[in-house]
């Protein structure tokens, strides 16, 4: 499946929370851990993180299992 630009999903309570919590420690050096069963959402939140960090340019390392890392190529190809 392909997501394209516009057709985001809206996030939960927790899901928006994590963003939150997230976003609003982006001024510092920090590491976050993002757990979650499978189609809990954990794509959607980091990439509801990561899409302002880097329209502004700031640095973001992003970690995850290889299993997840290739799901996400795949969603964002």
């Amino acid at each position: 499946a392909r997501f394209e630009q516009g057709e985001g999903l809206r996030l939960n309570g927790e899901q928006a929370l994590a963003v939150s919590a997230v976003t609003s420690q982006s001024d510092k050096f920090g590491a976050f851990l993002l757990d979650g069963i499978t189609g809990s959402g954990k794509t959607e939140v980091y990439l509801s993180i990561l899409e302002p960090l880097l329209k502004t340019g700031s640095p973001v390392a992003v970690v995850a299992r290889l299993q997840d890392a290739l799901l996400q190529k795949s969603l964002l190809l």
